[in-house]
């Protein structure tokens, strides 16, 4: 009997199988699943980036389409992904474009036939969502798993028949550059969606939520919870928690809510399972709270441009996992020792961004970062920015030490760079889902104030600009080979540009403004062929200016800018002629360069001198001492010699005689 049973099953296990694969037609794309592509497709008015360009109608099997992908075990599409892979520069600030690469039209009903969607994405398509809500039909796509409509430009309420998407683990609706205006009154059908992992709100409008702590708490599976800039306030959330589900939290956001409360006490202190916090411009006050030391897995802090005062508290010893740090707009108002001394010192080995600035932090000198850097401990930082603070005295020449800088440390192959940023998990179904942790910071690079967050692993940047440093630029800088950004903007450096500067390769900014530095510019600035930024105005440079590469064609609107304020300088692309020959008289850097040649050309020929009579003597001496060598060498000699007396003599008759018979 149970054989019997098991028999009948199996019958009809295949006829099921045969049934749908009766569906399928010149490959494993279902028809129907076709059809709703093809109408999805309609619905788009515009493909700049001609990214459907492969969905045609005589092509039967839509599993090879671009951004459509199929389960190997039933042949159903499972994965849809038409993100803007290439947002322009205004889009990713938010701005309307015109030349945006973004799809233009909407998002069509038909999708309602991939019943077996699993992952979908159109995130970054600024213009698909213009001036429309998110589409609420999207809720009844029951299978999804993944879902990121972020930035697509939408408007008005979030749709709360998200919240039958009870199989979600990765929800990103975030409108960070997006120009229109997204909100919601009302957020809790986000407790219906108990698999949620990654929960992304950002810069949606949150302030007429009530409840939203207890809404977010009731998500006991949730790692990441993005809500920066969505108008929450502390009105409704605990000030401590005995009791919360947030047990696996490990990114928290709240960047640009004004919060406009003391640090501590504050609920997050209390999710010891963080990795990531951002708490940035939350118009937080006090001191830091010792129960930040509670943190102890914690990767990135950032709680910059707050109205902290103080140092940090001196528990913080246990926190060995540092990466990034911080601090900066706020008002510690100390020597930057104390500042290095009350962070870990478990955690250097691991720190590779420390950004203090406009923290109000003095010293009389930066030679802490010597001090650090003969200890090895700031070797792997590849971000330091101590700029608009109140530093004096000389920049160290021990900041070639910055292993992190010179790009040795991303090269080394017994440790290998990973980006301490990524997050990577799993579905069931096998598909990967991989973001970024939120964590972010502005910079001033190529003469603008940029956010980083994704691209951030890949920054290595010193900053020191708006101090009050003295003396010069030491030559040891020329050494950190990995510097994309350096900006030393704003001091009180003299002496000359170190004419070694063309070894920084990778530079891509460079500002030197407003110091007082002399001297001719190094003709090796050409040797920067990824210099997309320069500033040297308002300094006492003399000479020439030199040309050719990268620099012929900086600031093409006004080169000119580039050099403003330092009078002594002449030659294209400033308006004074260099006077008499084509070419000044040597700098003092021309002759440096001048004398390394010539010294490298002597020797090289001292080498030869030595190499050739070295070499000889070894000769002569062998066969003085050697009596076989001797003979074997001779013998040698006189066996060639006689080989060719008879070849010449060989070789003449034949002329002579061939000369005579003519």
């Amino acid at each position: 009997m149970a054989a019997a049973s098991f028999l009948f099953v199996l019958i009809l296990a295949t006829a099921s199988s045969v049934h749908c694969a009766s569906q399928v037609s010149n490959g494993s794309c279902f028809s129907a699943e076709r059809a709703a592509l093809l109408s999805f497709k309609a619905g788009i008015t515009g493909d700049p980036a001609n990214r459907l360009a492969s969905w045609r109608q005589g092509d039967y099997d839509c599993c090879r389409w671009s951004g459509v992908t199929c389960s190997s075990r039933t042949g159903h599409v499972v994965k849809l992904d038409l993100r803007n892979q290439s947002p322009t520069f205004y889009e990713s600030f938010g701005v309307k474009d015109p030349t945006s690469h973004s799809m233009r039209g909407q998002v069509s009903l038909s999708l309602l036939a991939l019943r077996r969607l699993r992952y979908l994405d159109l995130s970054m398509n600024t213009i698909l969502g213009d001036a429309m809500a998110m589409p609420g039909f999207l809720g009844s796509l029951k299978s999804l798993k993944y879902l990121n409509l972020s930035s697509m430009g939408f408007n008005d309420i979030i749709p709360p028949q998200l919240g039958n998407l009870s199989k979600l683990v990765h929800l990103d609706i975030g409108n960070e550059h997006s120009y229109n205006y997204q909100d919601s009154k009302d957020i809790s059908w986000l407790a219906r969606l108990q698999s949620l992992e990654h929960l992304n709100m950002a810069f949606v409008n949150l302030s007429r939520v009530d409840d939203w702590f207890h809404t977010v708490n009731a998500l006991p599976n949730l790692v990441v919870l993005v809500l920066s800039n969505c108008g929450l306030n502390m009105s409704n959330a605990p000030s401590s928690l005995l009791h919360h589900n947030l047990t696996v939290l490990e990114e928290l956001d709240l960047s640009g809510n004004p919060l406009n409360s003391l640090a501590a006490p504050n609920w997050f202190w209390d999710v010891i399972s963080l990795k990531s916090l951002n708490l940035a411009l939350c118009e937080l006050s006090g001191t830091f709270p010792d129960e930040f030391g509670n943190l102890t897995l914690l990767e990135n802090f950032d709680i910059s441009f707050n109205n902290i005062g103080g140092m940090m508290p001196g528990t913080l010893q246990n926190m060995c996992n540092l990466i990034s740090l911080d601090l900066s707009g706020n008002n510690i108002s100390g020597d930057i020792r104390e500042v290095i001394d009350s962070i870990p010192s478990c955690s250097w080995k691991n720190l590779q961004e420390l950004i203090l600035a406009y923290a109000n932090i003095s010293g009389t000198t930066l030679h802490f970062v010597s001090n650090l850097s003969s200890l090895s401990i700031l070797e792997v930082v590849r971000i330091l920015d101590l700029s608009n603070n109140k530093f004096s005295g000389a920049i160290p020449q021990y900041l070639k030490n910055l292993r992190g800088l010179t790009g040795n440390a991303l090269d080394s192959d017994e440790n290998p760079f990973e980006n301490p940023f990524e997050e990577v998990y799993y579905g069931g179904d096998g598909i990967s889902y991989t973001g970024f942790y939120s964590d972010s910071f502005s910079e001033v690079i190529k003469g603008q104030v940029l956010e980083y967050r994704k691209n951030t692993p890949y920054l290595m940047t010193l900053d020191l600009s708006c101090n009050s440093l003295t003396g010069k630029i030491p030559n040891e800088i020329s050494s950190l080979a990995g510097l994309i950004n350096l900006n030393l903007s704003s001091n009180l450096l003299s002496g000359n540009i170190p004419h070694k500067i063309g070894n920084l390769r990778s530079l891509e900014s460079l500002d030197l403004s407003k110091n007082t530095l002399g001297g001719g510019i190094p003709q090796s600035l050409t040797n920067l062929t990824y210099l997309s930024y320069l500033n040297l105005s308002y300094n006492n440079l003399s000479g020439r200016i030199p040309s050719g590469r990268q620099l012929d064609i900086l600031k093409a609107d006004d080169p000119a800018s580039m050099y403003i304020g330092n009078p002594g300088l002449c030659g294209d692309p400033v308006p004074r002629q260099c006077p008499g020959s084509p070419r000044d008289p040597p700098t003092s850097e021309d002759l440096a360069r001048l004398s390394e040649d010539v010294l490298f050309q002597m020797d090289f020929l001292l080498g030869s001198i030595v190499g050739f009579v070295v070499g000889t003597w070894v000769v002569f001496c062998g066969l003085l001492i050697k009596k076989r060598w001797r003979y074997a060498y001779f013998g040698q000699l006189d066996q060639l010699y006689d080989r060719l007396y008879v070849i010449s003599v060989v070789t003449w008759r034949k002329w002579f005689m061939n000369t005579d018979g003519n």
